[in-house]
């Protein structure tokens, strides 16, 4: 852990943040691919954060469809909208998207000051405070993605994201094509033709999940 960056302990030495860890009482445990994490339907006081592997949060309908909402890299933090707000029942899984480690804080910890010096505590509530306006961030541009009409329109508009977030028009998705379907909330095969058909327009290129951005779609 000395080398992962984990943003709700940002500005912590790294000595410091293990310590703090310690004495709000992480608890880490590991989990197999495929492997829920947290349920849709619970409830939970944990906030999870990500020590290696992968997470996605999905959300799942009546027929056993999943769109994933997120991925959850090392350093992130998971469950912590559902964990500052003990009675909300989770609407969405965590599912771990392969072998992955997780620390968990009760949230109660978080808000209780004689727990730590109250420099670092405050330090603490405001890296969470940054953390999930960050997030809510990002959700309004993935709403601004998914609600265009077309499976081309939301394609381009996703992978036009990515390219200005990775400051390249050369970059990789953290998706399969599955994966990335979920993730639009369109049919796979659909999408997977689009794909294809932009290629042969010369707008993209793509190997697996690493794709090049070369020309305007609109010129």
């Amino acid at each position: 852990m000395e080398h992962l960056k984990i943003p709700l302990l940002k500005g912590f030495s790294p000595d410091d943040a293990h310590g703090t860890l310690r004495r709000l009482g992480a608890a880490e445990k590991s989990y197999a691919k495929g492997e829920t994490i947290l349920a849709e339907g619970s409830t939970s006081s944990a906030i999870g954060i990500l020590l290696s592997g992968r997470v996605h949060i999905l959300q799942q309908d009546y027929w056993g469809n999943r769109t994933i909402l997120v991925t959850i890299e090392p350093g992130d933090l998971f469950g912590e909208a559902y964990a500052c707000v003990p009675s909300a029942v989770m609407g969405v899984s965590a599912v771990a998207a392969e072998d992955s480690t997780a620390a968990f804080l009760d949230r109660r910890s978080l808000f209780q000051p004689w727990v730590l010096p109250s420099a670092d505590h405050m330090r603490l509530v405001e890296n969470l405070l940054t953390i999930l306006a960050e997030k809510n961030l990002r959700l309004t541009g993935k709403m601004a993605t998914i609600t265009r009409r077309s499976t081309r329109g939301k394609l381009l508009a996703y992978l036009s994201g990515q390219a200005r977030q990775q400051g390249s028009a050369f970059f990789t998705i953290p998706y399969d094509r599955q994966q990335l379907a979920d993730f639009l909330s369109v049919d796979r095969s659909a999408m997977c033709a689009v794909l294809a058909q932009l290629k042969r327009e010369g707008v993209l290129d793509f190997h697996k999940n690493t794709f090049r951005l070369l020309k305007n779609p609109e010129e």
